[in-house]
């Protein structure tokens, strides 16, 4: 008998993964209950307060507001400022600890004159203290007087400290075309 690929971590059983050819729209519409492309948002187990929904939205929108406006002190209230946050940024290796973390963003920021991002929430996944969101993000960016557009799937991982959600993961996988 072939020994069972799953692991059990922080009381979540995983598979193994499976290989998905990136399409957005095909992969968005596997990921939707009824095709409709329309996010699907489910809850684990139980909800201490039926107000986290809207809360981890909010931190969402406002991680990408604080990435459009290059606003590092709104960034920085919205991360965790441990050193078990990490940010994995399109085809970049993992950033570990919140001042990897922002250091990264300072780069990012000064070296970028505009940006514009547009994100299709896929799913989203609550618990009573970790929450997650998967995404697509669509960027268009100015830097240098050159524009670029790219598309990533992105995964931010929210934790609940202090009856506050605060974004401890945040990784962007680029679609290639």
């Amino acid at each position: 008998m072939k020994p069972s690929t799953r692991k059990v971590v922080l009381g979540f059983t995983l598979s193994p993964p499976k290989l998905v050819s990136l399409q957005p729209k095909a992969f968005l519409a596997s990921c939707s209950a009824d095709n409709t492309h329309q996010p699907k948002i489910q809850f684990f187990k139980t909800m201490t307060d039926k107000n986290d929904r809207a809360q981890i939205l909010a931190a969402n929108e406002a991680f990408y507001r604080a990435f459009e406006q290059k606003d590092l002190k709104a960034m920085s209230l919205l991360w965790s400022q441990g050193t078990g946050s990490i940010c994995i940024h399109p085809g970049r290796k993992a950033l570990c600890g919140w001042q990897q973390i922002r250091t990264t963003w300072e780069k990012i920021f000064r070296s970028t004159e505009s940006i514009e991002i547009d994100t299709e929430i896929i799913n989203v996944e609550i618990g009573q203290q970790i929450a997650y969101i998967l995404l697509l993000e669509s960027v268009l960016q100015v830097s240098r007087g050159r524009k670029f557009k790219a598309q990533s799937m992105a995964t931010n991982i929210f934790a609940k400290m202090a009856q506050k959600w605060y974004l401890v993961h945040h990784h962007g996988s680029p679609i290639m075309k």
